[in-house]
């Protein structure tokens, strides 16, 4: 009997396991709050930026009561030795292609070790889940790499840099541009001039880009969530009022849940760090393969 209940179980398990780790990334639209307490930036909170590289500096704050953890990179983009490198697809879209399965799902160290970058953050949502790396995935959201198109799907807001090396956010519809270089899709655009712009939601992992300085400052921030042992997540105003205190004036929410991921490189010994803990659930300890990713060299 106690063998038969034995195997009875194992299959329960595994089944929650899986469904543990292949939970959805898109960030929940209901608009209560499902947490209590306050997981807001302090009043006396100054960002402890340290160095990192020349024009990259990194972040890392945590508290234990409320637990909360946020990891951030700013990044210089005035210095010419800073590029911005987003995910190419498989090909270029030529008109009336959807641009399905037009990505490589991938880890985000592979993605830094090809375009030999100093840090990476995922960015926009997909269509499809990947337990490994190598598989086709489609981007929910426009991608636009070196001034090529590879996703067109403009249902949500972006992130974009022109030529003059200057970050925007924008809102569909999208029009391309010859002075866009770079695009990324990500949800909702939550910090205008300042000002938060979204609405009460529950808390989960959290994927942010945030500028200042006309553009020229870019902040990548993540916050560990609810599944992990070092956050609570961050609801969407939350979040706005974490890139306002680490100095944005203007920010999206990217993907988040267990695709929210943030990492650099070491320029002395090419160690790379996951700067986040990756909200997998019982498979925290496995990286979730996406198709998109935003890099600096």
């Amino acid at each position: 009997m106690k063998v038969l209940l034995r195997f009875r179980v194992f299959p329960l398990i595994l089944a929650v396991s899986i469904i543990s780790l292949f939970s959805c990334t898109t960030v929940s639209f209901k608009t209560e709050s499902l947490e209590t307490g306050n997981l807001l930036p302090p009043e006396a909170f100054f960002p402890g930026w340290k160095f990192a590289a020349e024009g990259l500096e990194v972040l890392s704050y945590s508290t234990d009561n409320p637990k909360f953890h946020i990891s951030a990179v700013r990044i210089d983009l005035s210095l010419p030795e800073r590029q911005i490198i987003v995910s190419r697809g498989i090909h270029p879209l030529s008109e009336g292609d959807s641009g399905k399965n037009n990505f490589i799902s991938r880890s985000i160290e592979q993605f830094i070790r090809s375009e030999k970058l100093l840090v990476a953050i995922n960015t926009t949502p997909f269509k499809e889940y990947r337990l490994f790396p190598g598989s086709r995935q489609t981007a929910v959201g426009m991608v636009i790499s070196n001034g090529v198109p590879y996703s067109l799907n403009s249902k949500y807001d972006a992130l974009l840099f022109t030529k003059e090396r200057r970050g925007g956010f924008k809102s569909p519809p999208f029009y391309l541009s010859d002075n866009v270089s770079e695009l990324v899709g990500g949800f909702f655009i939550i910090l205008k001039d300042g000002k938060e712009t979204t609405l009460p939601s529950p808390r989960a992992a959290r994927s942010l880009a945030g500028s200042s300085d006309n553009g020229k400052i870019l902040i990548l921030a993540a916050i560990d969530g609810p599944d992990t042992r070092t956050g609570s997540g961050a609801t969407f105003i939350e979040s706005a009022e974490w890139l306002l205190a680490l100095g944005s004036d203007n920010g999206i929410l990217l993907d988040g849940g267990g695709s929210s991921i943030l990492a650099i490189r070491s320029k002395s010994d090419n160690r790379i760090t996951i700067l986040n803990k990756p909200d997998g659930g019982l498979f925290s300890f496995f990286q979730r393969n996406v198709p998109v990713f935003l890099g600096v060299r």
